[in-house]
């Protein structure tokens, strides 16, 4: 339901909402509960005064019963009532969507390759954003401080795209320059 084209026209009309300020968003509450290494940030928003909600995302990597993180997002419509989403699903595609509508703006026409500086979730979502957004991608460079964390990504990420129907080639590259 919710696909890199989709998360594109959305994040594209909210970078218009926030632009054109219909939207308010204040600073994320950042809370830390240094005995129980819990990391929490609250995020509240309201859109076009009609529509509210907040995520809430925590990290507690060092838990033995919760994730390392996790995201659940509240939206608040007055006609469709309240909704309970998965934060951190919605949280990457967004990231990457917000990644792929700047490079369709700034990268130099007829750019062939595109270099991602990590290999986790977001870095995951990126790289799709990227070849959805940059009709001449053909290939993608990917740099990560681990190598098997990193040849393990290029490899899924390459099964990943194709899937998808991209033709791109996606390479493990073992620093940033």
């Amino acid at each position: 339901l919710y696909s890199m084209p989709v998360a594109f026209e959305v994040v594209r009309e909210a970078a218009i909402n926030w632009t054109s300020g219909k939207s308010a968003v204040p600073p994320r509450a950042a809370l830390h509960a240094p005995h129980a290494d819990l990391e929490l940030l609250v995020m509240p928003a309201v859109v076009d005064g009609e529509y509210g909600g907040v995520k809430v995302w925590y990290a507690n990597p060092g838990s033995r019963y919760l994730a390392a993180s996790s995201a659940i997002a509240v939206l608040i419509d007055p006609v469709l009532g309240e909704v309970l989403l998965d934060g951190s699903v919605i949280t990457d595609v967004r990231t990457g969507a917000m990644t792929g509508l700047a490079a369709s703006v700034l990268a130099p026409t007829g750019a062939t390759v595109a270099a991602i500086v990590g290999a986790g979730i977001q870095a995951r979502t990126q790289a799709i954003a990227l070849a959805h957004a940059v009709p001449a991608l053909e290939a993608i460079k990917v740099s990560s401080r681990r190598e098997a964390a990193r040849d393990e990504f290029v490899r899924q990420l390459a099964a990943e795209l194709s899937d998808l129907g991209y033709d791109i080639d996606v390479q493990s590259a073992p620093s940033a320059e």
